[in-house]
């Protein structure tokens, strides 16, 4: 309902601003399913002058079965009490299996409902809200988040808060085979029933705590965020697919595990962004707006075949082999960025603590202080970026990339060595005799990378333009 089941094929659907529809049904064992149907939660909708809840309002799935959590809708003035509100999906446990051979029953948890309160005083409330997705007895197939949408009338003030279970543990995502990572798990915004153009939502804050993933479906759809909070307990996810932008005009510090913008997605940040805790911080796309960067506590990190930017008016790069990490302040990595294609990287300062690496095939660092501590790493190697030879040929001509019309082998696996400032190394073998490669390149300019045999891993380039180097 509220959030996407977990590679079970469950999708979003409904209304987050106003739930008028009860959640779905899941089977916990497809021979019992004409009576063993996950009981999926309701519909409740409430309108009063004065609520007040120290009880339990409750529309979740059951507690067995795949089944989602329904819809709760509110509409108050005054909202006081020390209850709960919940719409949470149904979990699935492992004494369900009948036996370890038992491959009826689906590990998958039935995602989180929907719930939307509008109020004009909430002074008085001081009780829980939970759309929590299902969790499940394998990892990590635990249902996606649902929303909770929150509103005074009277200010007009919005939050959406998106909270997982404790129990649900993070993920880090992989790309699919077209290049994209996967919607699974991802509690989506939809665009409203009754609009078919494009749709901007917009919340004053958005709070993700615990495994919770926010996304957008589709590619009409924005989100504009005025205050994004993410607790030092978070590690979930945020996910900008192609054709979809997210703009966050605050946000402290960003506690995640993921935090991806796909090939065609546009994310503008804060002008200084701290970025901690986060298992992948991948860019494939745009990334705008940030001045000051700051991956702390061992981020991975990849900028891959994307675009970097401190305008929003600056062109995109249409050439998929280059990036343009362009930042006019400061940016530190404790953790490991890989860049891939050709890669300029501008700062008035670029830091790696001790432990950091920046890695890549081509890298330009520009920045008036350069410090690389003790410990840390600049690596250009050819391979290291999954860039295809053909690519890296075309890019460097004068490069020996492929393997050259004479290469040896003697029968045994062995093939003559590779060069670049010097020849290489023979095998007595090869004909014709005590053959070579020859060198090539700038002695004073270097600007091509080293040559190698199929996966073999060449040297790459490494340019830095500074005021002042520091190097341990």
């Amino acid at each position: 309902y509220g959030g996407n089941s977990f590679r079970c094929g469950g999708l979003a659907y409904g209304n987050l601003y106003r739930p008028d529809l009860p959640g779905s049904a899941g089977i916990t064992s497809l021979i019992a399913m004409a009576h063993k149907m996950g009981r999926p939660g309701g519909l409740i909708t409430i309108q009063s002058t004065n609520l007040v809840v120290e009880g339990f309002i409750d529309a979740s799935g059951s507690h067995y079965g795949q089944a989602s959590g329904g819809g709760i809708y509110i509409r108050t003035q005054l909202w006081r009490g020390h209850g709960r509100i919940s719409v949470i999906g149904s979990n699935v446990e492992l004494s369900w299996k009948r036996s370890p051979a038992d491959s009826y029953t689906s590990p998958c948890a039935g995602g989180g409902g929907r719930i939307a309160v509008y109020y004009t005083d909430d002074r008085g409330w001081g009780g829980m809200i939970k759309a929590y997705g299902g969790t499940s007895y394998t990892q990590p197939f635990s249902g996606g988040t649902g929303t909770a949408y929150l509103e005074n009338t009277v200010t007009n003030f919005n939050r959406l808060l998106l909270v997982s279970s404790d129990d649900v543990v993070p993920f880090t995502y992989q790309k699919d085979v077209n290049g994209l990572y996967p919607a699974e798990g991802v509690t989506p915004l939809l665009i409203p029933d009754g609009k078919t153009s494009f749709h901007q939502h917009r919340f004053h804050e958005v709070i993700i705590r615990g495994a919770a993933r926010l996304g957008m479906m589709g590619t009409e759809v924005s989100l504009v965020v005025d205050n994004l909070i993410t607790g030092r307990d978070s590690f979930g996810s945020i996910f900008v697919g192609p054709g979809q932008l997210l703009e966050v005009m605050r946000a402290d510090s960003v506690h995640l595990n993921n935090f991806i913008v796909m090939a065609g997605g546009y994310a503008r940040m804060p002008t200084s962004l701290r970025v901690a805790k986060c298992e992948q911080f991948v860019v494939n796309g745009v990334l705008d707006g940030v001045e000051n960067l700051y991956l702390l506590q061992k981020v991975t990190s990849q900028f891959d075949l994307g675009y970097i930017a401190t305008h929003s008016n600056r062109s995109l790069l249409s050439n998929r082999t280059q990036n343009i990490f362009d930042l006019q302040g400061e940016i530190v990595s404790a953790g490991s960025m890989t860049l891939f294609g050709k890669s300029i990287v501008r700062a008035n300062r670029f830091v790696l603590p001790g432990g950091g690496i920046l890695r890549g095939l081509d890298i330009s660092i520009e920045a008036s202080h350069v410090d690389v501590h003790y410990e840390s790493f600049v690596y250009a190697n050819v391979m290291y970026t999954l860039t295809s030879i053909y690519d890296v040929q075309t890019a460097y001509p004068d490069s020996s990339l492929l393997s050259p019309p004479y290469i040896c082998n003697d029968g045994d696996g062995f093939i003559s060595g590779f060069s670049h400032a010097g020849q290489s190394g023979n095998w007595y073998d090869c004909p014709p005799d005590d053959y070579y490669q020859a060198s090539y390149g700038s002695i004073y300019h270097p600007n091509s990378v080293g040559s190698g045999y199929m996966t073999d891993y060449a040297g790459g380039i490494i340019r830095i333009i500074s005021r002042n180097l520091t190097l341990d």
